[in-house]
């Protein structure tokens, strides 16, 4: 193991910020701690923390007669985020998922709460570490297939 690697897996900062320093790249700080790392989130304080998954308003019909809707949601998030990574990746040994934070967990959430994530205001605020041609890509995909289902 590298003294870089070891050095990543025993700080106590921000292992994103600590990913981005090492790869040259500047990255936004992220407001609430708990949308960060594994770090930030045992550190966050803030009153979100509890909730899990986020809370987004009751659209008051049953979610799961969409399920075939975020079963493609979460497909087309998936490849789009695969896709990101994968040019980010290059020669790197890390996984660009540590640094772009688009995971297939955080395609499952985002399809899974697709119906109150309408628009680009919504997911910033929901998802604030996202870069903002991130958000448009995924409010896009959202809008697309939601369309297409109607």
């Amino acid at each position: 193991m590298t003294k870089e690697m070891k050095a990543y897996c025993m700080t106590e900062g921000c292992r994103r910020q600590y990913m981005a320093e090492h790869f040259g790249l500047q990255i936004e700080p992220v407001s609430l701690k708990h949308m960060c790392c594994d770090n930030c989130e045992a550190q966050c304080i803030c009153s979100e923390c509890s909730l899990s998954p986020p809370a987004y308003p009751s659209s008051g019909t049953d979610e799961t007669d969409d399920s075939a809707v975020v079963h493609i949601i979460e497909t087309a998030l998936q490849q789009y985020f695969a896709a990101v990574n994968s040019d980010l990746q290059g020669d790197h040994a890390v996984e660009a998922s540590s640094i772009t934070a688009l995971t297939p967990e955080l395609a499952a959430q985002i399809a899974r709460n697709s119906a109150h994530l309408c628009g680009e205001d919504v997911l910033k605020v929901a998802f604030p570490y996202l870069d903002t041609g991130t958000v448009q890509t995924i409010s896009q995909i959202i809008k697309d297939i939601q369309k297409l289902s109607l």
